[in-house]
């Protein structure tokens, strides 16, 4: 143990911060440890989310370079099951739709996977909140320029022919629930955050009416990775340079469940800045596929509830929001004002 901890006090992973290592040195078995220290040239902090932070580490072995993922993650995230989150993401890997996941420690603090690059980051062209905000978002690839309506429409279809998670989700009970954990605090909220509460907590007699209309144009429940926003996907051109060709993978399958399929094409159209035209184009291609497949989801009154099944993705993004600013943490109204004013209240 004390000559690993000095091969990884004298490699590239030292510049990883001191709890990071600390974990390293406790959960990765040594062997695989030993190999990663060995060979790794860099690292690089990637990001930082509410439930996780991710490092890039790139390693080179016989001119042979890799970059792989660390992402370590909170231990008590009570909102989703990292149990549930890796079994998505394995189905998701097998028909290559995923970065390949090399190693998640026994209490899923570690995880270690590929590294997807990308000459231009898909959110980068298709930013979040795409509500209102149309535009024709292009990325060029090799020497043609991608258009995302055939990606995306790949990714639905794809992520529907998966195995059906254990863990369920209606969008009622996904409501239900969220609003429980709202009601359980609201007490001991400031004024401010009550009548945020409120203001949500009014639409419950239209919300419901949503939930009725998405209800009956379901035929069967799907795998959904219910979070598919620019930044959870990743446009793989690894070996498809030379023929224009490309791949969007799938990340962060924390919410995965068995669930409705709009609420996926919801994420899609509520968060990506497509122009009208992309949008008219992905629905009438989603629709099609719908009803020329063996096993359709959907029924015709599906295209109809496109609408509702937006209003309830930023009506979930709002509760969020609130969840989040639980406990005076005000710098989380911002975000649930944001989500508030991109639900319709129009409909029905």
């Amino acid at each position: 143990m004390v000559e690993l901890e000095t091969l990884v006090a004298q490699s590239a992973l030292n510049l990883l911060p001191n709890d990071v290592v600390s974990l390293l040195l406790k959960l990765v078995p040594s062997n695989q440890l030993e190999k990663l220290a060995k060979y790794c040239i860099s690292v690089e902090h990637l990001s930082a989310g509410l439930s996780n932070q991710n490092y890039l580490l790139k390693s080179k072995f016989e001119q042979i370079q890799k970059s792989q993922v660390l992402r370590v993650n909170q231990v008590d995230a009570v909102w989703c099951s990292r149990q549930d989150e890796v079994a998505s993401w394995r189905q998701a890997q097998q028909i290559a739709i995923a970065p390949k996941l090399h190693f998640y420690s026994d209490n899923y603090e570690i995880y270690l996977s590929d590294f997807i690059v990308e000459t231009t980051p898909w959110h980068k062209a298709y930013h979040e909140y795409g509500v209102n905000t149309p535009r024709q978002g292009e990325i060029l690839i090799g020497t043609s320029n991608s258009q995302p309506v055939e990606q995306l429409l790949e990714v639905l279809k794809n992520l529907s022919t998966l195995p059906l998670p254990e863990k369920k989700v209606s969008l009622q009970q996904q409501w239900h629930e969220y609003r429980q954990q709202l009601i359980d605090t609201y007490q001991q909220e400031t004024a401010e955050w009550q009548h945020y509460f409120n203001q949500l907590d009014d639409q419950s007699d239209m919300v419901k009416q949503w939930f009725d209309a998405l209800e009956e144009c379901l035929i069967a429940p799907t795998f959904c990775h219910r979070d598919l926003t620019p930044f959870n996907l990743l446009l793989d051109i690894h070996g498809y340079q030379n023929i224009g060709l490309a791949r969007l993978m799938c990340i962060d399958f924390e919410y995965a469940a068995t669930s409705h399929p709009l609420f996926d094409l919801a994420s899609i159209l509520a968060t990506h800045s497509l122009s009208k035209q992309q949008t008219d184009t992905l629905l009438q291609a989603y629709f099609q596929w719908q009803a020329e497949t063996a096993s359709p989801s959907l029924n015709n009154n599906a295209p109809k509830c496109v609408a509702y099944a937006i209003n309830c993705y930023w009506l979930f993004c709002a509760m969020w929001a609130l969840l989040m600013a639980r406990n005076t943490c005000q710098n989380f109204f911002p975000l649930y004002h944001r989500y508030f004013s991109l639900i319709d209240f129009s409909y029905p």
